[in-house]
């Protein structure tokens, strides 16, 4: 069985001591999928953000990595043993749609909208054009995001689930 099958199996550890000759080449895409080990925990592997946010950063300084990227701003929007950083979350998945319309950035920069629109209001509009991006549609998390924000505004009906 590859890495990949064992991540995929839940065997974390065994898919992380799969790729560890890569790791110490330098691989970079080796450090991305490290980097979600890390950030993820599981079977035999320990919860390690540090290690995580090493592994990510190597990846998208070596090769610019998309899922290396969007792990950092996770670690940082959530404050994953760091200093909860919006303005640096911001500011990656601004990053990344500068350089490919990625629509997972986009329902992460929805997300950061929403989490600001607790003091601003003015994050809701940008945050609700995010959600309803066509891309971001066929993500859950934005439908979940989009659900729960036209609940607060009270415009929540049932035809909401037919759109």
């Amino acid at each position: 069985m590859n890495s990949v099958d064992l991540l995929v199996n839940h065997d974390m550890k065994g898919g992380l001591s799969g790729v560890e000759s890569l790791l110490d080449e330098g691989d970079p895409h080796a450090h991305a999928l490290a980097g979600f080990v890390y950030e993820c925990g599981g079977k035999g592997v320990e919860f390690d953000y540090a290690k995580a946010k090493y592994c990510y950063g190597f990846a998208v300084d070596a090769v610019g990595s998309i899922a290396a990227a969007l792990g950092i701003a996770r670690i940082y929007f959530y404050g994953k043993d760091v200093e909860r950083d919006r303005e640096y979350t911001h500011f990656m998945y601004l990053s990344l749609l500068e350089v490919v319309d990625e629509s997972i950035a986009k329902v992460g920069l929805a997300r950061v909208f929403l989490d600001e629109a607790w003091t601003e209001k003015s994050g809701l509009a940008r945050a609700e054009s995010y959600l309803r991006n066509r891309g971001s549609l066929g993500y859950m998390s934005a439908s979940c995001w989009l659900l729960s924000y036209e609940k607060g505004k009270g415009d929540l009906s049932p035809p909401f689930f037919l759109r």
